[in-house]
């Protein structure tokens, strides 16, 4: 398994709740935050996992030629509940708890860049790869996808091409609204 299929992968999965969630916000007419991220969130990775087909990779991932070696509750707890409690944690600690949160700032900084060394110092395919600090401790360990169509090169390549069709159909879909609804402003 490449480590750039690994680190594309999350990648992906965050172009797709930033675009997902600028689309919702506009339909909502206000911003997700605080519990309405949660849900959405919740919301988008319970849809992701389901549609890729196996319960242990996100759609990213899966596009990525990758998948975790973990249950779909603890995969949960790595991409959305740990981001929605460390904003809780933070929220709570602006409030009165400044030099306690610029002490645990600096502590899951130097995790994150202590497991970033060790994501680059392992061998290719050798060790047990996981994607962040929070995955590494509740070893949740990703894998080559088994029956991946080709390698790494052929699933990015089948990404630009699906993310390439989108953005044709959405251009079709707004040249024949803008021939249908404005017609005179020509």
């Amino acid at each position: 398994m490449s480590r750039v299929g690994l680190f594309y992968s999350r990648q992906l999965d965050e172009e797709l709740g930033r675009v997902l969630g600028a689309q919702a916000e506009s339909a909502l007419g206000r911003p997700l935050d605080g519990p309405w991220k949660f849900l959405w969130d919740s919301v988008l990775f319970a849809a992701s996992t389901g549609a890729s087909g196996s319960f242990s990779a996100t759609y990213g991932a899966r596009l990525s030629g990758v998948r975790f070696a973990a249950p779909r509750r603890v995969l949960y707890v790595c991409a959305v509940l740990v981001r929605y409690g460390a904003a809780a944690a933070q929220n709570w600690l602006v409030r009165g708890h400044g030099r306690l949160l610029h002490l645990l700032r600096a502590i899951f900084a130097a995790a994150d860049l202590a497991d970033f060394l060790c994501f680059l110092a392992a061998p290719r395919g050798g060790a047990a790869q996981y994607l962040g600090a929070v995955y590494r401790l509740l070893r949740v360990r990703a894998q080559s996808a088994a029956g991946a169509a080709g390698g790494y090169t052929e699933q990015t390549r089948l990404a630009s091409i699906d993310f390439e069709n989108r953005q044709l159909l959405w251009n079709a879909l707004l040249e024949l609204l803008n021939a249908v609804a404005l017609p005179n402003s020509r």
